[in-house]
C-alpha cells in the first residue's frame, strides 16, 4: 500500500480520535493488513506526541490528543520521555538536576533499545 497525504491525514485523525466508528474499524483493518501502514502510523503518532511536548499543536488537536491517545498510561510515559529527551538536547536545560524518576525513565529507555542514538535523534529532531 503506497503512502499518500490523504492516508496520513486519516491516520492523524484516527490518532486524535476524530473518526467515526466505521472509519476506525476500516482503518484498523488496513493497519493489520499492511505492516508498512502500521509503521507509518507509529511514526505519525511519534510526531503528534513530539508536537504535543513542543506545544505546537492547535488547541483542538491538543484537547483531542489528551482525550484519546494520552488516556493510555504507556503513551503518557512516552510523552514524559520525549519531554526529557528534549530537555537533554538543550544544553541550558540539561544542566538542571533530574529527579530519580526522570533518571530511571531515561536509563530504562536507553537499556531497552539497541540503536539508542538513532532513536534519540528521531525523538528530538
Amino acid at each position: 500500500m503506497s503512502q499518500n497525504p490523504d492516508e496520513e491525514k486519516l491516520i492523524r485523525r484516527y490518532l486524535l480520535g476524530e473518526l467515526s466508528e466505521n472509519e476506525q474499524d476500516h482503518l484498523e483493518t488496513q493497519l493489520l493488513d499492511h505492516p508498512e501502514l502500521l509503521e507509518r502510523a507509529h511514526i505519525i503518532e511519534g510526531e503528534l506526541l513530539d508536537d504535543y511536548v513542543m506545544e505546537s499543536l492547535s488547541e483542538c488537536d491538543r484537547m483531542n490528543l489528551e482525550s484519546s491517545l494520552l488516556m493510555n498510561a504507556h503513551k503518557q510515559r512516552r510523552v514524559e520521555l520525549i519531554r526529557l529527551l528534549h530537555l537533554e538536547s538543550n544544553p541550558a536545560m540539561a544542566a538542571q538536576k533530574r529527579s530519580p524518576y526522570e533518571h530511571s525513565l531515561l536509563m530504562r529507555y536507553f537499556r531497552g533499545h539497541r540503536n539508542v542514538w538513532a532513536r534519540v535523534a528521531l525523538a528530538v529532531a
